[in-house]
């Protein structure tokens, strides 16, 4: 039986996690790591083939930021098999998928979820999103338990108070149909919590804007906001 196996090598570097657009953005320029990938592909003595792989990355941080962090690489391999008559073609895919290589200062890494910083100057929901796009994430995202509970950690950390912190959900486009910054309907992010009462789109007096912008409270609910109130915001850059 001839046997033919085609290797092939799928790298995906996520150098910047960036939102889809609601609005044009300024440009946002970043540094890219050096990396390089090599692979060699031989038949053993025993007609075995063996493929190895390797993927270096090297950032232009500073080796003690490096140090700090924990940065794990997900491996996936996937064999299909393709047969015609006597002859059979095995084909692998081999993906290597590295996280951000670059993270804003004070982001803080949760294992299995991301990184999350809060900004505690305050801005409204629009100049907040664009300034978690500069630092190359974008507004969080509660996708789990773990994730709302890494973001409670990181709000927490300024302060005890149960204050409220703009993340990445809204309902600009149409009333009532929520979204992610990413273009997902927020209700298949995963962990949707809506504090008591909430959303409730509240109007107020001599003013047409109605809450259209989401935030999060220290405890882990999710309400609706006016886009125009400034407040703190909580940026993600997720793995």
């Amino acid at each position: 039986m001839a046997w033919e196996c085609t290797w092939q090598l799928l790298l995906t570097l996520f150098i910047v996690a960036s939102p889809r657009e609601l609005l044009a953005d300024d440009c946002v320029s970043s540094s890219a790591s050096s990396v390089s990938l090599s692979a060699s592909s031989f038949r053993n003595l025993t007609g075995h083939w063996i493929t190895k792989a390797a993927l270096i990355r090297k950032s232009r941080r500073d080796v003690s930021d490096l140090l700090a962090e924990e940065r794990p690489l997900h491996y996936d391999i996937d064999v299909t098999r393709q047969g015609c008559g006597d002859d059979e073609t095995l084909t692998t895919f081999f993906s290597v998928v590295a996280p951000p290589p670059r993270v804003g200062a004070d982001y803080k890494f949760f294992r299995n979820v991301g990184y999350y910083k809060l900004h505690t100057e305050k801005m409204n929901w629009e100049n907040a999103r664009r300034t978690c796009a500069k630092e190359g994430a974008h507004l969080a995202i509660v996708n789990s338990e773990a994730e709302e509970n890494a973001i409670r950690e990181v709000m927490r950390a300024h302060s005890s108070d149960n204050f409220a912190a703009f993340i990445g959900f809204h309902d600009i486009f149409k009333e009532g149909e929520y979204v992610t910054v990413l273009g997902e309907p927020l209700k298949s992010s995963g962990r949707v919590r809506w504090a008591k009462g909430e959303p409730n789109n509240g109007m107020f007096p001599g003013s047409p804007e109605g809450e259209d912008c989401g935030n999060i409270y220290a405890d882990g609910t999710i309400n609706d906001c006016r886009c125009i109130l400034e407040m703190s915001f909580v940026c993600e850059q997720s793995l």
